[in-house]
């Protein structure tokens, strides 16, 4: 019983993990891909998600995509980047660090650029 639910979250995982086309090539810097590591997940630190790309340049990229989303919105994200991997955290500040709806447009936003 035990190993049928460990291959149901096995197969979800593996079902979730996908390449999304991202812009084409051109303007935006980026010609590849995304690998969508995770969906947005609540956790303690807020909003989080992963992506891994082709490569630094098209990872600095999407970063460079958000960077101008955020500042425009006033709602600037945590993250990480080491090579073609990026993570990504959004809480609000003025409330503590809890997540808000500032936080769920924010990624809403970004999920657009990724796509």
């Amino acid at each position: 019983m035990m190993t049928s639910f460990i291959m149901q979250i096995i197969a979800f995982i593996k079902s979730n993990v996908k390449y999304n086309n991202l812009f084409g090539s051109g303007e935006f810097g980026y010609s590849g891909y995304v690998k969508i590591v995770s969906m947005w997940q609540e956790t303690k630190e807020g909003l989080y998600r992963a992506f891994e790309f082709k490569d630094f340049k098209e990872a600095f990229a999407f970063m460079e995509q958000v960077a101008h989303l955020a500042e425009e919105m006033h709602h600037h994200p945590r993250w990480t980047n080491e090579y073609n991997k990026l993570e990504i955290w959004l809480s609000t500040h003025e409330a503590n660090g809890a997540i808000t709806d500032k936080d769920r447009e924010l990624a809403k936003q970004i999920d657009e650029i990724k796509e």
